[in-house]
């Protein structure tokens, strides 16, 4: 697993135990330039942490206009808060602009223990800027 990937979980206080877990379940994945990794419309199911690479998120328009919510970089963590948390499906889609290595990718973050799961969401609210509390 990537460095960078257990870097950045020890920097944010997560103990060993808790950084091999997230590791068990996390697949390394590669997605070629323009992949769609999340549809506007549907549920997000997946947590991606950024290893390489550039992705997009914006919204689209009936019009067929799209406007652009945020990029993530590298070392960036994408989740959709609003399926993950609420059950709401995404406002948004988000795409691969340049081919992109996932280090973490959880098809099914719910079923981590309710504490690492609920840390690992506090841990990204932090870094999203986000106030609501887990």
């Amino acid at each position: 697993m990537s460095s960078e990937f257990t870097a950045q979980l020890a920097q944010n206080g997560f103990n060993s135990a808790d950084i091999d877990a997230l590791i068990n379940i996390a697949k390394p994945q590669h997605f070629p330039a323009r992949h769609i990794l999340m549809n506007q419309g549907e549920l997000a199911d997946s947590i991606y942490f950024v290893l390489e690479g550039l992705c997009h998120a914006c919204y689209l328009t009936e019009q067929g206009k799209q406007f652009s919510k945020e990029f993530y970089w590298e070392q960036d963590w994408m989740i959709g808060f609003e399926g993950l948390i609420h059950n709401q499906t995404s406002p948004y889609i988000v795409e691969t602009l340049t081919a992109v290595n996932q280090s973490f990718k959880s098809d099914h973050p719910v079923l981590l223990p309710v504490k690492l799961f609920t840390e690992l969401l506090a841990l990204l609210s932090k870094i999203a800027g986000m106030t609501e509390t887990f």
